[in-house]
Parts: C-alpha cells; sequence; structure tokens
C-alpha cells in the first residue's frame, strides 16, 4: 500500500518535496518506490501520518480537480498517478469494512473504479448506456436525465454483483442524482447492499 501511495505523489511532488514532508531521505523514498527495498512497518506507518499531516494527498487531488469555464470537472485529467491518490483516499474513506464491488456508470468512469477496486481489493462492475447481445445476460433499469433532456438505458452484467455483496458506487462527476438512484435500483433487484457512494 504504501509503495503504491509513494508511487502516486512522486506524480505531484519531487523526491525532495515528499523527503522534506515525511523526513525520510529521498534515496530511500526511491528506493521504495522502484521496489529495490520496502518499507517497514513503522516506517509505513510513519509515511502515512505524515502525508495525513501534510494533507499531500488532498493538496494533489484539489490541484487536479479544478472546475473548467463551464463549470465542469475535465474527467482527461483522471490520469495516472492521481488515479493512485483517488484509490487511496476512497480506501482511508472506507476503511476497513470490506467491499466486495465497486460500480460506475457510465463507462466513462470506469477507470476510476478500477483504480477504487484496486485499492479496495475488489471485483469492478461498470455499466454501459448500450448492450450488444453478444454480452449474454445483463441487469437492465433507464431513467430520465434532465442534463441530457432524454431517457438513458443503464445496462449491467449479470453475475458481477451477487446477493449480499457489499458494493461502492463511484462516479466522476454528479450532475444529477437521477444516475444514482438507477444504480440503487440495479443493486435492490440483485439483492446488494449499497455501502456508500464517493
Amino acid at each position: 500500500m504504501i509503495v503504491k501511495l509513494l508511487n502516486s505523489l512522486k506524480g505531484f511532488y519531487t523526491f525532495k518535496e515528499l523527503e522534506e514532508k515525511v523526513g525520510i531521505p529521498s534515496q530511500i523514498l526511491w528506493r521504495y518506490t522502484s521496489l529495490t527495498h520496502i518499507p517497514e512497518k513503522g516506517t509505513s506507518r510513519k509515511i502515512v501520518e505524515k502525508v495525513l499531516e501534510h494533507g499531500l494527498a488532498r493538496r494533489a487531488i484539489d490541484r487536479v480537480i479544478t472546475r473548467n469555464s463551464y463549470g465542469y470537472i475535465e474527467t482527461w485529467k483522471y490520469l495516472y498517478d492521481f488515479l493512485g491518490i483517488v484509490g487511496y483516499e476512497a480506501a482511508r474513506f472506507v476503511g476497513p469494512e470490506d467491499i466486495d464491488v465497486v460500480v460506475a456508470f457510465p463507462e466513462e468512469d470506469a477507470p476510476l473504479a478500477l483504480a477504487v477496486s484496486e485499492w479496495l481489493g475488489s471485483r469492478t462492475c461498470v455499466g454501459f448506456t448500450r448492450a450488444g447481445l453478444h454480452l449474454g445476460g445483463f441487469l437492465q433499469s433507464s431513467y430520465v436525465s434532465p442534463d441530457r433532456g432524454m431517457m438513458v438505458n443503464v445496462y449491467m452484467p449479470k453475475g458481477v454483483i451477487r446477493k449480499g455483496d457489499n458494493v461502492l458506487i463511484v462516479k466522476n462527476i454528479a450532475k444529477d442524482w437521477a444516475s444514482l438512484e438507477v444504480l440503487m435500483h440495479i443493486m435492490e433487484t440483485v439483492k446488494a447492499r449499497v455501502w456508500g457512494h464517493s
């Protein structure tokens, strides 16, 4: 976990900046990120404490998540190291709770869902607006999108979400809650428990 976190942070901070914040020489941090050494438990705990104390993950997220002149967050910015930091923050948000499946819709949110599920060690299920017949069985529901001004279909592959699963729903942008409600409806259909959404 610490190596993944450091590798994500080094996309936003130099080794020298990280050295100043976490109190570990940059050469040692480089060894951790290149996997030539693995930090001991006490060192790992110290790194996490310092990352939280200095808000390193939060500052990196704030730097990337900014609204453009139209008031939207540009999802193309969710790339590379940033997704690792988002995954780390989601894992902190969830804590020790077991999440079986991370769910995302629409398909553009798949990278976010994959990053979060990697940190949580869970399965990923992504909803689509279209489903090919070759996919086999799928769960389907629809909602009226005020933003799009139309009816939107949501298709989820059957069998990924199972009865009794704890589900975390993730979204890049929530313009309205209609899509979230339809995802909750699909989870109720398969008798899965929605743990939360972020």
